[in-house]
């Protein structure tokens, strides 16, 4: 079934809903995904609505009590912590870190609430913002409420999103560090009554790799890209990841023996993996070094050339791959055997 965003609340739920479960906004009002070019009248609703919609969350002092009640479905506990901005904070814009090229406007904590602490240990807010806008907003010292949205499993909780609320209108933000799950396993009661010694309050922090603060260690074999948002795995496919580094010697594969391979791929607890398009692979090219990739994200790199899911455009029978060692993207016949990196969306 097709999912939607409501552009009040931000909640994604399925297309045949007409009204917003959480916020109430009327899909009808803006059809499809589209919020160009609207009516003055649809304008000021969107605008009344999301000031109201502000207003509600910001006034909201409760905290998220991970815990199943005994009259509740564990979907509907599920809806109940997914559904809901909870507040965490209030930080302040530090204009010394806005990023003109970037648009990246990180904040500093004021305050942070007591259940919340674990899930933002090492983070802080970021917008991202043009000049312009990044001007306006900023007020030296002026704190901003800060929102965050969880995504939530049987067996887990993350950060899925953060908002910041600024003069009763939501601004998107994400926080400096990677999703921080948290095993429901070690929630004995509530989130106020975890201790210490608790394998959450022991969660490591991700921290960059490389100098450049590209690469983040994301402690499982694989590393998120900030520059792309694209998780790699460190180990070409064959390799094996042993704390620190990738251990033997990576397999080839035909073209059509790879995409099998990822189709049917579980690393780090995810099952998404998939060979990367010839843009993808590109990113990672880093003239620094010989092979032209960072050495410390990817470790013990097998030389060679690497499959892309991208066709050659004008025969069916050949695919592109990129020679890490040459630094160039080739085309080859699909019965040809190269090495596979695989990848995936970070989140």
């Amino acid at each position: 079934m097709e999912e939607k965003n409501c552009p009040v609340c931000g909640l994604q739920q399925n297309e045949e809903s007409e009204h917003c479960k959480i916020c109430d906004w009327e899909f009808a009002l803006i059809p499809g995904s589209n919020q160009e070019d609207l009516p003055e009248s649809v304008l000021a609703k969107l605008e009344e609505a999301r000031k109201k919609w502000a207003e509600m969350w910001m006034n909201r002092d409760d905290e998220p009590d991970f815990e199943r009640d005994p009259f509740e479905y564990e979907e509907e506990r599920i809806s109940r912590l997914k559904n809901v901005i909870w507040k965490v904070g209030k930080a302040v814009l530090i204009k010394e870190k806005y990023d003109i090229k970037t648009g990246r406007f990180h904040m500093k904590w004021v305050e942070t609430a007591e259940w919340a602490k674990p899930f933002m240990d090492g983070r802080v807010p970021v917008l991202t913002l043009e000049r312009d806008a990044a001007r306006s907003l900023y007020v030296p010292d002026k704190e901003f409420i800060i929102g965050l949205r969880f995504n939530v499993t049987e067996e887990k909780i993350e950060v899925a999103s953060g908002v910041v609320c600024a003069d009763k209108a939501i601004l998107g933000c994400l926080f400096e560090t990677d999703s921080l799950a948290v095993s429901m396993k070690n929630i004995k009661v509530s989130v106020i009554e975890i201790n210490h010694d608790t394998e959450l309050a022991k969660a490591e922090k991700f921290v960059f790799i490389d100098k450049e603060g590209r690469f983040k260690d994301l402690k499982d074999g694989t590393v998120l890209d900030t520059k792309t948002g694209l998780q790699w795995m460190r180990c070409a496919l064959g390799q094996t990841w042993e704390g620190n580094t990738c251990n033997g010697v990576a397999k080839e594969f035909t073209w059509n023996d790879a995409m099998e391979e990822a189709k049917t791929c579980s690393f780090a607890r995810k099952k998404d993996w998939r060979v990367p398009i010839i843009e993808e692979l590109k990113t990672l090219i880093d003239k620094k070094y010989k092979p032209q990739i960072h050495p410390d994200a990817f470790p013990n790199f097998a030389n060679g050339g690497f499959w892309s899911s991208s066709l050659y455009a004008n025969r069916s029978l050949s695919a592109w791959y990129f020679h890490f060692g040459y630094g160039d993207v080739y085309n080859v016949s699909k019965n040809c055997t190269l090495q596979v990196r695989l990848v995936r969306a970070g989140q």
